[in-house]
């Protein structure tokens, strides 16, 4: 029989027993505990603020074609129409007073740099073919590359002028740096043309010390805009007049034996001629059309 001491021991371990039981059932149970995550998978991606909006993708450039620097990327809708006609023709008082050509025919001139020599050449010789002279107004470090051979292009009758050395403005050289930009590597020639027909007559004063005259232009295609190449062919077949002088580029997309050659075709349907080939050019003759 159980001593009275461990029957009230017993009794007591009873009580302690049943008082737990009672606290557990009157305890709620807990929800089922959530599985971790990362705060990507639960948080929203943050929408980029106007300020933060990604970048439309460039406009493609073509391959062959070198990209203009200090042009926009990608380029507005606007950028290639570029000035309206109106605003690139000259106006009454400048007529043929920027050319030595004395003729109604109209002279086709480029400027800079050629792509290529291989290019350049395939191009003198193709215009030479067509019986039309043009003019060409090479930068010195063009000719310093090798894309540009001045004596290749003289004997195939193409005259060959000054665009500087490597095109500053002249109205915002000193007198010094305008003679530097005439001398070799400069192209050596009767006439220059000023980068960006940047002159005044202070810069004309300087240029003619060194024994040259200023030929500008008449009117300016705008073909450094990147426009294509029958865009730039309609704008010439369309607007140039007789006697003018048409300024484009070597580096861009009419410098090439088609182009060349529907504007000629274009201008004779207006009863217009190109400027004809007589024999090779020289650096210091007489400009003859």
């Amino acid at each position: 029989m159980l001593l009275p001491q461990a029957t009230s021991r017993a009794t007591a371990l009873v009580a302690s027993l049943l008082l737990a039981l009672t606290a557990c059932a009157q305890v709620q149970p807990s929800s089922p505990t959530a599985p971790l995550t990362s705060p990507s998978a639960t948080e929203p991606e943050p929408s980029a603020s106007p300020d933060q909006s990604p970048s439309p993708e460039p406009v493609p450039t073509p391959s062959s074609v070198p990209l203009v620097t200090g042009l926009p990327t990608p380029w507005p809708s606007d950028y290639v129409t570029g000035k309206p006609i109106e605003q690139r023709l000259p106006g009454p008082e400048e007529g043929r007073t920027h050319s030595p050509n004395t003729t109604d025919r109209i002279v086709l001139t480029f400027d800079d740099c050629p792509r290529s020599l291989d290019e350049f050449k395939e191009t003198v010789t193709g215009v030479e073919a067509l019986g039309v002279r043009v003019v060409l107004f090479a930068l010195g470090n063009c000719v310093q590359q090798g894309k540009i051979n001045v004596d290749f292009a003289r004997q195939h009758g193409m005259f060959v002028y000054s665009h500087s050395v490597n095109h500053p403005q002249f109205t915002k050289i000193s007198d010094a740096a305008i003679r530097k930009q005439l001398s070799p590597p400069s192209v050596q020639g009767a006439w220059v043309r000023p980068p960006y027909g940047a002159t005044n007559k202070h810069v004309q004063q300087v240029i003619e010390l060194m024994g040259m005259q200023i030929w500008l232009w008449d009117f300016d295609t705008e073909d450094w805009r990147g426009k294509p190449q029958d865009q730039v062919v309609q704008e010439v077949v369309q607007y140039a007049q007789a006697g003018e002088t048409v300024l484009m580029h070597m580096q861009w997309h009419a410098f090439n034996v088609q182009a060349i050659a529907e504007m000629k075709k274009g201008l004779e349907a207006r009863g217009l001629e190109l400027c004809r080939i007589d024999g090779p050019a020289t650096a210091d003759g007489p400009f003859t059309c």
